[in-house]
């Protein structure tokens, strides 16, 4: 779990982040409250909400679901990698 709570902490302190790094923090945080029920985390989800709007990234889940969206609307056959980044998106949806 310490592993977890510095890799978050890590990132919120971070200046930028780009959707899905912040989408990568939200589901750490999520696995932390939700699973494995830790103390630390009403606290990291307060400060990671914060850092959405110094972010830019307010609209986080609407932005993954349009990306989730343009890949599953190609025209070409998805290819593994674009198929592994839907997957991706849909579980961190």
């Amino acid at each position: 779990m310490d592993n977890s709570i510095r890799f978050i902490e890590k990132h919120l302190n971070d200046k930028s982040k780009m959707h899905h790094q912040a989408s990568s923090i939200g589901y750490q945080l999520f696995l932390m409250k939700i699973i494995d029920g830790h103390s630390l985390a009403d606290n990291l989800i307060l400060k990671y909400k914060k850092r959405l709007v110094d972010w830019n990234l307010e609209d986080l889940l609407s932005k993954q679901v349009e990306y989730g969206i343009v890949i599953a609307e190609s025209n070409e056959n998805l290819e593994y990698e674009e198929m592994h980044k839907l997957f991706s998106l849909c579980d961190e949806i």
